[in-house]
């Protein structure tokens, strides 16, 4: 997918899912609408993007790294590592599959969600700052549980919806 449209748009429409290997944004601008957008290559371009309330979802069986753009809703499924470095999420970061997170951790907005939906035991990562401010706070729903990778905040809420959460050594606060 590649826009080069100078003052076009392209909304991706409302309830829909868009599957695409590579986006490209070079001119114009890509609107997510309400729509899903699987991204299962590269993101390049950082600009013409407007997430509405929309998911991108990066689906690759390996490593990705996510577009330094601002996301409503980010899933980050399949496998392999994400790197995260520069983006920003007003939504919910979702984490699926076994797909874990390099880099640093994504900037969240004053609403924003991290949730653990894994189809493994998952470790937390790059995406889990040491102080997480969201105010949908952090949801563990894995079946096959969720350990602690470091020592973190949460200042909002820690929501147990399914399979367990280890601390480990770590400091929970």
């Amino acid at each position: 997918l590649t826009m080069n449209g100078s003052g076009g748009t392209l909304n991706l429409g409302t309830g829909l899912t868009h599957t695409v290997t590579n986006v490209t944004l070079t001119n114009g601008t890509l609107d997510c609408g309400s729509s899903t957008l699987n991204v299962s290559g590269t993101w390049t371009g950082t600009s013409g993007f407007t997430a509405s309330t929309g998911t991108v979802k990066y689906t690759a069986a390996g490593a990705q790294s996510v577009g330094v753009v601002t996301y409503s809703n980010l899933t980050l499924s399949g496998s392999g590592a994400k790197t995260t470095t520069g983006a920003t999420v007003n939504g919910v970061l979702s984490l699926e599959g076994t797909a874990t997170t390099t880099g640093t951790a994504p900037f969240y907005g004053a609403a924003a969600t991290l949730q653990y939906k894994g189809s493994a035991l998952q470790t937390t990562g790059a995406e889990f700052p040491s102080t997480f401010n969201g105010g949908g706070g952090v949801i563990i729903n894995n079946a096959s549980g969720v350990n602690l990778g470091s020592s973190v905040v949460i200042s909002s809420r820690l929501t147990l919806t399914g399979g367990a959460f280890s601390v480990g050594t770590n400091t929970l606060a």
